[in-house]
């Protein structure tokens, strides 16, 4: 940050000195002031001169960062082969249709990548990594979805960190996004995701290896067989205030359902709120993808809004997924209809210091209060359609679910914690490593849990659902 932070405290300095001077040469530095009226013009008078140079020098500051940050490189290692556990397949013998649910988070999203390799570690240890059908996420979540789906999460046979880590590791500012230009009233963000998006492109877009494996998870309309994995890549319409995701299913229009008052199959998903990746045309497919991530993270107002297809006809204007919905758990339910779903919140515990000082603080637990509420509602709806289920026959889903919680040492705003991301993700891996080890084989549909992990490594389980 200090790339930013110190042009722009220098450049104020001198437009401070320039102004004094001027005001010096006119006569201005010690006006008359013998009325109200003269007092109060030369009040508004000197805002507007230390308005005005306080964004010509954060513009200034933000083109000195832009050309002084550098071009961070990125881990990238060939996607991990399937691994044989020799473990106790018995353990996940009953469940077929797997998936992962990973909700948004900002930089929490380190906490949730540790968890990552542990559950990807634990399927293949009981032969079961195949069995995954369908990955999906929010914000931080889609980021971390595309380093799953394109086998970057377990480390390489080669030794050292994984992809994943490694990049989680190396979080600093200059690696996430530019200082944008900013105009007061006639933009409504301060920043630029370029570098993130030059980062997607090198890991997964200009790799050989991972474009290969992602190219055969796209596929076209009329392919003989389904993509083996399923991903969903959720956004908000901004005009339209609705959900909408990227998916590579071309099953989507099939998908039916029962409307209650007429008693038809209707579609579960309108046309309009969801767009399928055309394999036929790699480049605009990867350029689709590209989008629908960043579109998907589009935090406002950091970064500006992402205009992309919407439908299939036309653009529509797109931000931040978790607006609306911030763990999307009825693509694993509703959707693909998975047994079994390893289901990572990041804002679904609550307790937290009241802070009576800081208005930043109190408008961030406002946010972080909301993002765990929707959290929490996306469990109860998963109780609601296991008891549907139940009294139809129909077959139920079990959840493992485990969040960080307590004073976290990495907040959702912390990117520029490159140290405690590094822990963060250790102490997740290693704690979510252990829940499976203890907790798993206790799971059952009927009765949602919820681990949580402190600061320490503690873990305690909620079912206050």
């Amino acid at each position: 940050m200090w790339r930013l932070v110190l042009p722009f405290l220098l450049f104020l300095l001198g437009w401070g000195v320039v102004v004094d001077r001027a005001l010096a040469r006119f006569g201005l530095s010690h006006p008359v002031l013998d009325t109200p009226a003269k007092t109060t013009a030369y009040g508004w008078f000197l805002v507007g001169i230390f308005v005005v140079g306080a964004v010509l020098s954060y513009n200034l500051a933000a083109l000195v960062y832009r050309f002084t940050r550098g071009a961070p490189r990125n881990t990238v290692h060939p996607p991990a082969m399937r691994r044989s556990g020799g473990g106790t397949a018995g353990l996940l013998a009953p469940y077929q249709r797997i998936g992962l649910i990973l909700a948004g988070g900002g930089a929490k999203g380190a906490y949730q990548a540790g968890a990552m390799r542990a559950i990807w570690e634990f399927l293949e240890e009981h032969d079961a990594i195949d069995r995954v059908r369908m990955v999906a996420g929010t914000s931080i979540g889609s980021w971390n979805a595309m380093f799953w789906i394109a086998g970057l999460v377990r480390p390489p046979a080669t030794g050292g960190p994984s992809a994943h880590e490694a990049w989680w590791s190396a979080i600093r500012p200059e690696r996430i996004l530019d200082f944008d230009w900013f105009v007061p009233m006639m933009q409504n963000h301060i920043a630029r995701s370029t570098p993130w998006r030059t980062a997607f492109q090198q890991i997964f877009r200009d790799t050989p290896a991972i474009h290969d494996r992602l190219a055969t998870l796209l596929s076209s309309r009329h392919a003989p067989t389904p993509a083996p994995l399923n991903f969903y890549l959720t956004r908000s319409n901004v005009e339209a205030a609705v959900l909408e995701f990227t998916t590579n299913s071309w099953g989507m229009a099939e998908l039916e359902r029962i409307d209650p008052q007429t008693g038809a199959r209707v579609p579960v998903f309108d046309t309009s709120l969801y767009h399928v990746l055309d394999g036929a045309d790699p480049p605009g497919a990867f350029q689709e993808l590209e989008d629908a991530v960043f579109a998907s993270m589009d935090i406002p107002p950091v970064f500006p809004l992402t205009r992309m297809k919407a439908s299939g006809f036309g653009t529509e204007w797109f931000e931040d997924g978790g607006v609306i919905e911030n763990l999307p758990m009825l693509f694993g339910t509703q959707v693909e209809h998975c047994d079994l779903l390893f289901v990572l919140p990041l804002n679904a515990t609550f307790r937290a210091p009241v802070n009576h000082r800081s208005i930043i603080a109190r408008l961030s637990r406002v946010m972080e209060a909301r993002q765990g509420v929707i959290e929490r509602n996306a469990f109860k709806l998963a109780y609601l359609y296991n008891e549907l289920h139940q009294a139809t026959g129909k077959s139920l889903v079990s959840i493992f679910a485990i969040c960080p919680a307590g004073r976290l040492a990495v907040g959702t705003v912390d990117f520029h914690k490159r140290r405690e991301a590094g822990a963060a993700y250790r102490l997740m891996y290693d704690a979510t490593a252990q829940e499976l080890k203890e907790g798993f084989g206790n799971l059952t549909p009927q009765w949602i849990r919820l681990a949580t992990v402190g600061a320490n490594g503690e873990r305690r389980r909620v079912d206050e659902f």
